[in-house]
């Protein structure tokens, strides 16, 4: 696999080095349209994301305070446990899933007339990468767990 795309000026090109996961993706100068599609594309998925981690956070904090302020009873319906349960793993994977989809996304930089598509799994270690988006969105969610647990 190259570790870059160099003079990318249609979006079949791109699309193609894209899901071939080149990690550094070079757009050619003069293709304008494309630059401004793919800031267009960068800003409405950063958008997007930013909503699935609230949204993640507000489940997470809001599932954590339910489970601490009312213990889970023992003679609890097996109906109730399965699909306490459900949801809590199809939390847990949809939550791995997203971090998956965070690590390999690209932003874009430019520098003068240049402008390239870096994979965030190659700007940034894993450890920055932790700190920067999911520490905030994870204080977030304890923050609204410890909210909901006093008001609810």
């Amino acid at each position: 696999m190259p570790l870059i795309a160099v003079g990318i000026s249609n979006p079949q090109d791109l699309q193609r080095a894209i899901t071939s996961g080149i990690p550094i993706i070079h757009i050619q100068k003069t293709c304008l349209a494309l630059k401004g599609a793919q800031r267009r594309h960068v800003r409405d998925t950063q958008a997007w994301n930013t909503t699935q981690l609230l949204s993640l956070a507000i489940l997470w904090g809001s599932g954590g305070a339910y489970l601490t302020k009312r213990p889970f009873p023992q003679h609890a319906s097996p109906v109730r446990r399965i699909c306490l349960g459900a949801a809590a793993i199809s939390l847990v994977l949809y939550t791995l899933r997203l971090m998956r989809v965070l690590r390999r996304d690209y932003d874009i930089i430019e520098e003068q007339d240049e402008s390239f598509l870096l994979r965030n799994d190659v700007a940034e270690s894993r450890l920055r990468h932790v700190i920067r988006i999911w520490l905030p969105f994870g204080i977030g969610g304890t923050v609204i767990g410890c909210l909901v647990r006093t008001f609810c």
